[in-house]
């Protein structure tokens, strides 16, 4: 457990909010001797997938022997869960010196939350030798603290419509503010986006003469339909330096399948700069055994259990056509929360017509959205739903609703929401083993 003195100290930081920019990041940096220079850094930027894209990515790193690290927001459970290096999460007592560390810095230059745990994730990796290291973007590009690093090559997954209050109010304006990552002359790696958002990352790299690698262009992917609720992907991969078929991906969902292809071309892109070559025995290795929380994560059970973190109008799509192909006859209770920025209108109306029962749920958030507002708008989708005081009593109220049906619970809407259900889930099942003996 965290010292109460780096918990009080993050929880400060988390208070003073969001406030874009790179110039406290960059001065901060320098008092530190630069340690965002100390390795080579991967960055993932996009609306949909990045966290996805990141952890396939740096799995293909590790088993590829790459001493690597990966820096990822928000976590589901634990802030802890940010910053990993070689298959681990920074412990507590890591975390605690770093934070005792880097406070001075942290003040001197008036850091955000997610400036701070940028910079103790650069420091971190300088300290223990990272060769590699995977940066998610955490809002936009141009001005994410992650941006700070001088990126070797960059991924863009798909540009949708969010956070439209600071990074423009559409898809060319926010697809601006994600390409502006791009470096000369380094490659980058792109899904297959809209035609607004897809000239301004072709304009941005024409500018800085980076080489574009477009999915559906320069390197694909065929999948093969699903059935199971817990069976692996399938998938067929062709690109520059790899083509590998029947790929098994522990990820689920066709959106994984292509996050995968994306990671692939960005390993391909810099595997180089890392030493190493792709080696398709270590690439089906590492898809096969990775892993990503709180993203279509099936916690089997009677019944089971679905956790995804969709938290906008692109991701709801990919949950419902997911669960489709993936559990066409079963009804689905959900449990539902958004945060108040969040188009969670458009997210009901995507959702309702999929489930069969709403509970909405405040999450733990001081940017949640109130739950009656949300039940209205599943009500004006022609979805009844009801509110629950905290999602404990939400998800054990719909398990129980779902055992009856046949049917499985499905806990979206936010990755705040995601984290408390998990939780909840994980204290239940140690408190069952417990009562066994």
């Amino acid at each position: 457990m965290l010292l109460r003195e780096t918990q009080a100290y993050l929880d400060k930081l988390a208070g003073r909010g969001v406030s874009l920019g790179l110039d406290r990041m960059r001065a901060a940096c320098a008092d530190l001797g630069h340690p965002e220079r100390a390795f080579l850094p991967v960055i993932v930027a996009g609306t949909n997938g990045k966290g996805s894209v990141s952890s396939l990515l740096y799995a293909l790193a590790l088993k590829h022997g790459v001493p690597s690290g990966l820096y990822t927001s928000p976590n589901l459970v634990r802030v802890n869960e940010r910053i990993s290096y070689c298959g681990t999460d920074i412990s507590d007592g890591g975390l605690d010196a770093l934070v005792a560390g880097l406070r001075r810095a942290g003040e001197a230059h008036a850091l955000t939350y997610f400036e701070f745990l940028t910079l103790a994730a650069f420091e971190h990796f300088r300290r223990l030798g990272v060769l590699l290291a995977v940066l998610e973007v955490g809002m936009g590009g141009r001005l994410d603290a992650t941006n700070t690093a001088d990126a070797i090559a960059a991924v863009i997954t798909p540009v949708g419509l969010d956070h439209t209050a600071e990074l423009g109010p559409d898809l060319a304006s926010i697809a601006r503010e994600k390409a502006a990552v791009i470096r000369p002359g380094i490659p980058v790696v792109s899904a297959a986006q809209e035609p607004a958002a897809a000239a301004v990352i072709g304009a941005a790299c024409a500018t800085e003469g980076a080489r574009l690698c477009v999915a559906g262009r320069e390197f694909s992917f065929a999948r093969r339909p699903a059935s199971g609720l817990l069976d692996p992907e399938v998938f067929d991969y062709r690109g520059p330096g790899l083509a590998v078929a029947g790929i098994e991906l522990s990820l689920l969902g066709p959106h994984q399948a292509a996050n995968a292809s994306l990671a692939l071309a960005a390993f391909a892109a810099a595997a180089g700069a890392a030493g190493v070559e792709p080696d398709e025995a270590k690439v089906r290795a590492a898809l096969l055994a990775a892993s990503w929380p709180g993203r279509f994560e099936v916690v089997a059970g009677d019944p089971p259990v679905v956790l995804d973190g969709a938290h906008n109008p692109h991701g709801a799509r990919a949950l419902v056509e997911t669960l489709r192909e993936r559990a066409p006859c079963r009804p689905v209770h959900l449990v539902f929360g958004a945060l108040s920025d969040k188009d969670y209108a458009w997210m009901a109306a995507v959702l309702a017509p999929a489930v069969s029962d709403v509970v909405v749920v405040c999450p733990r958030s001081s940017r949640s959205a109130d739950p009656a507002v949300v039940a209205a708008e599943f009500e004006r989708a022609g979805r009844g739903a009801v509110t629950a005081p905290d999602a404990a009593r939400a998800v054990a109220g719909a398990a129980a609703r779902a055992k009856k049906t046949g049917g499985l619970v499905l806990v979206s809407g936010s990755l705040y929401l995601v984290g408390e259900a998990s939780a909840f889930l994980r204290h239940r099942a140690r408190a069952k083993i417990t009562s066994h003996f």
